[in-house]
């Protein structure tokens, strides 16, 4: 458990995901492949993509940590209207205790690679906006047509929110009002 809080995983997140039945050192494992910090300067802004955190409600975190916490493994999914899982062979367990394999057509280094190039090809986007939403067209790349990539403002500096896949043949949604796992296409 030490492991995971010092990977930016506060200890309520990791009872959830204890509760759930899921393999603590796996998620430790994945978390341990993200870079700690990287930053570009485009625009005259530094551009964070930086490790992050989770701490209780879905939305309470931020960065790398966050991404892979709720759009690999579906942290807090029954809270929310939904959640879109990258296609990274993953098994999510929904409320009732049932288990749901994502489909395996991607790893971490190809999610750090996509949210660079989403980064790169948008430089415009970051203009002085308190928030950029960036939508990147992956052309079915991974199985996914496309990534929202969504970055926070503070001072001079862009953070990296959150990223997740949209839409595509190996995407798959979580409905929380139907309680179902969907493909996007």
């Amino acid at each position: 458990m030490n492991k995971l809080v010092a990977e930016g995983v506060s200890k309520n997140v990791i009872d959830y995901f204890a509760k759930k039945g899921y393999d603590l050192e796996e998620i430790y494992k994945d978390l341990s492949k993200l870079p700690k910090s990287e930053s570009f300067e485009i625009n005259g802004y530094e551009v964070v993509l930086e490790r992050g955190m989770q701490k209780g409600p879905p939305n309470s975190g931020y960065g790398w940590v966050h991404v892979i916490l709720r759009h690999k493994y579906g942290y807090m999914m029954e809270n929310v209207k939904e959640t879109s899982f990258f296609p990274m062979g993953q098994r999510v367990v929904d409320k009732n205790g049932n288990v749901f394999y994502i489909p395996n057509r991607m790893n971490e280094n190809d999610l750090i690679n996509i949210i660079k190039e989403a980064v790169m090809n948008n430089k415009n986007e970051f203009n002085g906006a308190d928030r950029v939403k960036i939508t990147y067209n992956l052309h079915g790349r991974y199985g996914i047509d496309e990534v929202k990539v969504i970055f926070y403002r503070e001072g001079n500096e862009y953070h990296l929110l959150t990223a997740f896949p949209e839409s595509g043949r190996a995407v798959i949604k979580y409905e929380k009002d139907s309680g179902r796992f969907v493909y996007t296409k």
